[in-house]
């Protein structure tokens, strides 16, 4: 008797492939569920200037925002618009 798939060895090939497919969107999910889990801090040192203050460990965002103030000062993100006052009365540095 043929399966769905057509004779019974095709269809535990096909079905043992989908586990397979299963197995590893699972394990993709995972690797990348890690990579959320640490992106604010890789980000924190990769695009200082860019990240949410408030989105890093609350024991370091006090450098944060020096890096970024000190950054402003220096004039380096003016063409970001950057205003140091604003940015304090704010808390951000998007405007």
């Amino acid at each position: 008797m043929q399966g769905a798939f057509g004779d019974g060895e095709s269809d535990i090939l096909m079905l043992k492939t989908l586990i397979e497919i299963a197995k590893l969107q699972l394990e993709f999910y995972h690797r990348f569920q890690d990579f959320h889990n640490v992106e604010s801090g890789v980000n924190m040192f990769s695009i200082p200037l860019e990240i949410d203050v408030e989105s890093v460990p609350i024991d370091v965002q006090m450098e944060q925002w020096c890096v970024i103030m000190a950054a402003c000062l220096q004039g380096e993100t003016i063409s970001r618009g950057c205003d140091p006052l604003h940015a304090l009365e704010h808390g951000n540095f998007d405007q």
